[in-house]
C-alpha cells in the first residue's frame, strides 16, 4: 500500500471522517416555544445568533441582524456610556400602561413613538428599546423582536443587557440557526447566565448548552465540554450538548471521552425515548459517530504510506456502523465508510458487497463515485492489474463529463468569485445570489433543464446532494420565515398598520430577507463548489492510481519490506468475527443472478483472487 493515492486513502477515511463528523452532522431541530401570552418577564428561549449592521433610518432604531453565520456579538460595537433611567415620560408611562394591560400592538406603536420622538432620557430610552422588543416578541413579529434584542445584546451596559439573555434564548426556540443566537453569547458571564436562569433548571441546561456551542465554535474546547456536561440528564437539551460534547472531544482528539458522549446518547434514548425529538435519527448519527472515533483510533500510519489497523478498535468501528438503522438516511454512509474498515482488514468480500448494495438500483440518486476508486484500489492490492484498470477508465469516462457538465452549471447557474487561496469563499452579490437560490428552487421543482435527459440523470444526484445540505435548507427556512412576517405585517391591522413603526420594521425585514438570501446563496454556492471540487480531486486520485497499476503491470511498483509487509497483513487478519465469504446457522449463500432484491442490501460479499507473486 505504498502509493501516492495511500495517502489519499489516509486522508480521505480517517481525517475526512472525523471533519465530517464535526461540520456536517445536522443541528438538533428547536421544539416550537408555547405560544400562550405572558406578561413581559425574563423568559427561556433558544438556538442561533446574527452578524453586521446595517444603519438604521431613525438613530434610536435597531439595524436588522443578517441571517446566517456572522461576526460574534462580542467583536461588534464601542464601549457605550453608562446611564441611568430618570422620570419617565407621560408617552413611556402611556406605552408602559399598554404594555401590563397585554395590549401588545399598542405598546409597541407607543414605545416606538418613545424612541422616533426621543420624549425621554438616554437611560428610559434603553427600557422603551427593550420593552418594544418585548411586545413584538409577543405579537410573534420573531424577526423584528430580534433586530431589538441584538442591538442591546451587543451593549453590556445598557441597563437591560442581562434580561435580554433570557429573551434572546426564548427566540431560538421560534428563528432557525442561521439567526445565529449563539454568536450574542460572548458578552454574557457566566455568573449572568447563572442568575438569568435562576429558578429555571430547563432555562440554565438550555443556555449552558447555548454558552457551549458558542464556546465551541471560538475554538475553546475545555470550557465547551465542562459547559455540556452541566446540561443535566432530565433537560431535552441533554442528548443534543452530549452529540456536541462527542464533536468537541473530537476536535480535540480525544477519542475515549467522544464515544462516552455518545454512547450517553444511546443509554439515554434507549431508557427514555421521548427525551429528544427524532431520537431514531440521533441513535444513528452516535452510532456513526462511534465508529468513526474508533475508526479514526484503529488507523496508524507508521511511515509514509503504511498503515497499521488495530483489530479492537476496528472491530468496534464495525459493530457500530452496522448498528445504523437500514431506514436511515444515514444507512448508505456507514456502508461506504464500513467498506473502508474491510478494506483495512483485508475483508475484500465484505468491502465489495458492500460496494455492490451501495450501486444497486434501489438508490438512483446515491453519488459515491470514491466507491468505484475504493474498488479499483482492492483489485490493484490482489494484482489484478486488468480489473483495476478497467474500473478506472470507466470511472474517468462516467465521471469526465459529469465534472465538465458541473463546471457549467455553475458558471451559468450559480455564478460567483472564485475561493481565495484558503478556500474561503466570498460572499456573492445580490444579483447572483439569486441566481443560485433560483437554480436551487428549479432543482427542487424538478424544473432544472439542466437535469433532463440522459445527461442530467447522471449530474442530478451531485446536485441534489449538494443542495440536500441541512444547514442550506435551515438557511432555506429562515427565508421563509422571514418572508412570512413580511406578509403578515403587510396585512396587520390598526395600530400597527399605516404606523410609524409598520414602516420601519418592513424596511427592517426586507434587509434581513436580503441578507439571508445572500447568506444562502453564497452557502448554495460553497456546497456546490464542495462537490465539484470532491468530484475533481476523485478523478486526479484515480489517474495517479492509473500510473500505478501501469508500474505494478510491469513489475516496478515500490515493495514494502518483507518483515513489514508480514506484519501488516497480520494485523489486517485479525480482525475478529470478519473473513471469506461463509454461511453460518442462520444464514445461506445464494448466488447473484444480476437481480438485486431489497431484504439481500446489506448482505451481498464477493470473493476476490490474489493473483501476487502468482499465487491464486
Amino acid at each position: 500500500m505504498r502509493t501516492r493515492w495511500g495517502r489519499f486513502l489516509l486522508l480521505s477515511s480517517t481525517v475526512g471522517l472525523l471533519a465530517s463528523t464535526a461540520f456536517a452532522q445536522p443541528k438538533p431541530k428547536a421544539k416550537p416555544a408555547d405560544k400562550k401570552t405572558e406578561k413581559p418577564a425574563d423568559k427561556p428561549g433558544d438556538k442561533p445568533a446574527d452578524k453586521k449592521d446595517v444603519k438604521p433610518k431613525d438613530k434610536n432604531a435597531a439595524p436588522p441582524p443578517k441571517g446566517g453565520a456572522g461576526d460574534d456579538v462580542e467583536d461588534l460595537g464601542g464601549d457605550e456610556p453608562e446611564v441611568k433611567a430618570g422620570a419617565p415620560s407621560a408617552e413611556f408611562q402611556k406605552a408602559k400602561k399598554f404594555l401590563d394591560q397585554e395590549r401588545w400592538a399598542d405598546a409597541a406603536v407607543a414605545f416606538h413613538n418613545v424612541l422616533r420622538n426621543n420624549t425621554d432620557d438616554a437611560g428610559n430610552t434603553q427600557h422603551a428599546q427593550y420593552w418594544l422588543a418585548v411586545a413584538l416578541y409577543h405579537l410573534e413579529y420573531y424577526q423584528a423582536s430580534y433586530t431589538y434584542f441584538y442591538e442591546i445584546a451587543k451593549k453590556p451596559k445598557h441597563l437591560d443587557f442581562e434580561k435580554t439573555l433570557g429573551w434572546l434564548a426564548r427566540l431560538g426556540t421560534q428563528l432557525p440557526e442561521p439567526a445565529d443566537i449563539i454568536g450574542h453569547l460572548g458578552k454574557y458571564t457566566d455568573e449572568q447566565v447563572s442568575a438569568t436562569a435562576k429558578g429555571s433548571p430547563e432555562l440554565l441546561a438550555q443556555l449552558n448548552y447555548l454558552y457551549g456551542r458558542y464556546k465551541y465554535r471560538k475554538g475553546d474546547f475545555e470550557k465547551a465540554a465542562a459547559l455540556f456536561a452541566n446540561v443535566s440528564k432530565d433537560s431535552k437539551y441533554y442528548v443534543p450538548a452530549q452529540f456536541f460534547s462527542g464533536i468537541t472531544s473530537v476536535r480535540s482528539r480525544k477519542i475515549a471521552p467522544a464515544v462516552k458522549s455518545f454512547q450517553n446518547i444511546l443509554d439515554e434514548i434507549e431508557s427514555n425515548p421521548s427525551i429528544v425529538e427524532d431520537s431514531q435519527r440521533y441513535k444513528d448519527l452516535a452510532n456513526l459517530s462511534i465508529a468513526r472515533a474508533y475508526y479514526s483510533a484503529a488507523i496508524k500510519q507508521p511511515n509514509e504510506g503504511e498503515f497499521v489497523p488495530d483489530p479492537d478498535r476496528l472491530t468496534a468501528a464495525v459493530v457500530h456502523w452496522n448498528k445504523v438503522d437500514v431506514a436511515s438516511e444515514y444507512w448508505l454512509d456507514a456502508l461506504f465508510e464500513e467498506s473502508w474498515a474491510y478494506f483495512m482488514a483485508s475483508d475484500y468480500p465484505h468491502a465489495l458487497g458492500n460496494i455492490h448494495t451501495i450501486e444497486s438500483p434501489y438508490f438512483p440518486n446515491s453519488f459515491y463515485p470514491e466507491a468505484e476508486f475504493l474498488k479499483a484500489i482492492i483489485y490493484f492490492t490482489n494484482c489484478q492489474y486488468e480489473n483495476a484498470k478497467i474500473i478506472v477508465a470507466k470511472f474517468v469516462k462516467k465521471y469526465d463529463p459529469v465534472e465538465k457538465g458541473l463546471k457549467d452549471i455553475l458558471k451559468n447557474r450559480c455564478p460567483g468569485p472564485d475561493p481565495d487561496e484558503d478556500g474561503n469563499i466570498a460572499d456573492l452579490s445580490p444579483d447572483d445570489a439569486k441566481k443560485c437560490l433560483n437554480f436551487l428552487n428549479d432543482v427542487r421543482d424538478d424544473k432544472a433543464s439542466e437535469l433532463k435527459g440522459d445527461k442530467g440523470s447522471l449530474l442530478r444526484p451531485v446536485v441534489e446532494g449538494a443542495f440536500s445540505d441541512r444547514d442550506l435548507l435551515r438557511n432555506l427556512e429562515y427565508i421563509r420565515i422571514i418572508k412570512d412576517e413580511e406578509d403578515r405585517l403587510k396585512n396587520s391591522k390598526a395600530p400597527i398598520k399605516g404606523s410609524q413603526l409598520s414602516a420601519e420594521l418592513a424596511s427592517t425585514l426586507e434587509a434581513a430577507v436580503n441578507d439571508a438570501v445572500s447568506n444562502a446563496g453564497t452557502l448554495a454556492r460553497g456546497r456546490f463548489l464542495r462537490a465539484v471540487d470532491d468530484l475533481d480531486e476523485h478523478l486526479g486520485n484515480v489517474q495517479t492510481m492509473l500510473i500505478d497499476i501501469l508500474a505494478g503491470e510491469r513489475g516496478q511498483l515500490e515493495k514494502v519490506g518483507e518483515g513489514k509487509a508480514a506484519a501488516i497483513k497480520s494485523q489486517q487478519t485479525a480482525l475478529k468475527g470478519l473473513g471469506d465469504v461463509k454461511a453460518d446457522e442462520e444464514h445461506y449463500l445464494w448466488p447473484f443472478d444480476g437481480e438485486y432484491w431489497r431484504d439481500e442490501l446489506g448482505f451481498y460479499r464477493q470473493r476476490v483472487v490474489s493473483i501476487c507473486g502468482g499465487k491464486t
